[in-house]
């Protein structure tokens, strides 16, 4: 799909297992502990799954290339450093068997999912995409609902051993 004003639609991404991934395909998918649950994300330099304050279900989806703008309406927003190496990022549930591709320059960016629920098995999330002039060192909680207990200390990478 192709950008229309910076913004494209997905009607229907699907998620479960409380998360959903968000990954350049070149990446391998981070991997979740309990300290990264209770933070609701795990990541690394170019990959990230985010939790889902709901345990699976439908999201109507909009991916915005800028920054994260307001925080009133949201339920749970977590920014996040990100690195597009290929200029595609899949967007997936984990047991999807295909993502949804997201296509955006090759660069650093700020990634920050704003996510509203908006029925039994229904949520909308919106995915910002901030390009950077030097990559971002930290992640950020802006809003925590009811099922977030962050450490004192985020987590930055899932602690995974990679050649």
């Amino acid at each position: 799909m192709k950008p229309m004003n910076n913004v494209q639609v997905f009607p229907d991404i699907y998620f479960s297992y409380s998360q959903f991934m968000l990954f350049d395909e070149s990446a391998d998918y981070p991997q979740w502990s309990r300290e990264h649950s209770a933070q609701g994300f795990t990541r690394t330099k170019s990959a990230v799954t985010f939790g889902t304050p709901l345990e699976a279900g439908e999201a109507y989806t909009r991916v915005i290339t800028g920054a994260f703008e307001g925080t009133e309406s949201y339920d749970r927003v977590i920014a996040v450093p990100f690195l597009c190496v290929t200029g595609r990022i899949s967007l997936m549930a984990p047991d999807d068997y295909e993502a949804t591709t997201i296509e955006i320059p090759p660069g650093h960016y700020r990634v920050t999912a704003a996510q509203r629920i908006t029925g039994e098995d229904e949520q909308d999330i919106d995915l910002f995409f901030e390009p950077l002039a030097e990559p971002a060192s930290r992640s950020e909680i802006l809003v925590a609902d009811e099922k977030l207990d962050p450490p004192a200390v985020l987590l930055e990478d899932d602690g995974a051993i990679r050649d």
